[in-house]
């Protein structure tokens, strides 16, 4: 009846007042179905405004959309709040003294406020430079596109219809888009079957990325913190990238190890005639078998399915390793246990030194090492005990004299030859 009313009046050139309505005015029914109306508006507006995207899954292009989203939503409600018939309606409803309802519309809902806040962070989203970084093509790309977004990000602090959490939701949104546009251009590069100087310029990369998000992040909640007191409760955030960070650490770790062991057998056999050593069973063969498994896995696949494949390819890995290292330790163990002097264990260890970083062969051969700990700190007791005497009671002082060698030039060549033979102690 409303609308009726006020397209009627519009045909007449004017615009519809409350005294239209005449005896309608005095009919509850009436009134009672405006109340009922301006009620259901009410809710239907309320309902917008608690409208909310659940952030702690998205991406922040998903987040820019919702808000550029809401604030269009927001302001085509704006404009239906303001048309004549909303008005009239109110306005009948003053008449019949429903102050109620009207200042639940009016006042309660502060759509208007909802209406400006939503302006101001629709433009934050807009000015956004998201794409910088979505469009990257390599870290270096990556690493350039986080400054410019923490600069922006600091704009957020200062709007005041954006919720503190949400600031800190924001930027694990940011940090969920640099996995996914490190896992693209990690996808380009076959880091299993690489080699080692190009897997460490691409992880030395990932790290700058990843070092630089933190860094920029610490910022960021340092400002915010000053400029919002609710931010100083602490706030656990927490990255999607750290993940991809931890298994890249695990891959580089596990690949710097393996091209160790390969290079020190490597080594070993080249100094070495192993078809006629003791050493024929070793081969840089079982080693590259051990690592195959690798080769036909996505490494970087972070789901619980492709964490139990890593896992299980480390376990199988491991113990063809162990293998290898049990005939290394049992030769080992077998040379050092017929070793007829400590020089000749000296040079048994010096040929397989390079493998005691591996925990198995260092273990076993342990007990030899503390052995020949004993018998160098013998001879360096020794030596003390020689250096201690006086020059002139040493066969040293005799030789020289006997050669015509002046006291002063043989005290320092006698001096000499025992801090030659202290390094070489030392050395062992």
């Amino acid at each position: 009846r409303v609308l009726f009313r006020s397209a009627k009046a519009k045909e007449q050139g004017r615009e519809a007042t409350v005294e239209d309505f005449g005896p309608l005015l005095e009919d509850p029914a009436f009134v009672n179905n405006l109340v009922q109306i301006v009620q259901k508006w009410i809710d239907d507006i309320d309902a917008v405004i608690k409208i909310k995207y659940d952030l702690t899954s998205g991406s922040s292009l998903q987040e820019i959309n919702y808000w550029l989203s809401f604030e269009r939503c927001l302001n085509l409600v704006d404009q239906q709040i303001k048309l004549p018939e909303v008005d009239l309606t109110l306005k009948i409803l003053k008449a019949k003294r429903r102050f109620q309802i009207v200042y639940a519309f009016e006042n309660d809902l502060q759509f208007s406020k909802f209406v400006k806040q939503s302006d101001k962070v629709a433009e934050f989203m807009r000015e956004f430079p998201i794409n910088e970084l979505l469009s990257a093509n390599n870290t270096q790309d990556i690493i350039q596109s986080l400054t410019p977004i923490f600069i922006h990000l600091k704009k957020i602090c200062l709007i005041e219809g954006y919720d503190t959490n949400r600031c800190f939701q924001l930027v694990e949104a940011v940090a969920r888009d640099v996995k996914t546009q490190m896992l693209k251009i990690l996808s380009d590069t076959q880091i299993m079957s690489c080699s080692f100087e190009e897997l460490s310029v691409v992880y030395e990369s990932a790290q700058a990325v990843f070092n630089k998000f933190n860094e920029q992040y610490n910022h960021f909640k340092n400002n915010l913190r000053a400029t919002r007191s609710e931010a100083k409760k602490q706030y656990a955030a927490s990255f999607d990238f750290i993940p991809l960070q931890e298994r890249l650490q695990a891959v580089f770790q596990f690949r710097r190890e393996h091209e160790q062991l390969k290079e020190v057998i490597g080594n070993i056999l080249r100094s070495t005639d192993s078809k006629r050593s003791d050493l024929s069973f070793l081969s840089t063969k079982d080693i590259e078998d051990a690592y195959a498994i690798f080769l036909s896995m996505d490494v970087l696949d972070l789901t619980p399915e492709g964490e139990t494949k890593w896992n299980n390819a480390r376990k199988s890995y491991d113990l063809k390793i162990d293998r290898v290292e049990s005939h290394i330790t049992a030769k080992l163990r077998d040379k050092l246990g017929s070793a007829s002097s400590a020089n000749e264990m000296f040079r048994i260890f010096a040929k397989f030194n390079a493998l005691f970083f591996r925990p198995h062969i260092k273990g076993a051969i342990q007990e030899y090492q503390s052995q020949l700990l004993k018998t160098v700190q013998k001879d360096i007791h020794s030596l003390q005990e020689k250096f201690l005497r006086p020059y002139g009671m040493t066969d040293a002082a005799n030789i020289s004299k006997v050669r015509d060698i002046p006291t002063y030039s043989g005290r320092i060549i006698w001096t000499k030859q025992i801090n030659k033979k202290l390094k070489q102690y030392m050395e062992r």
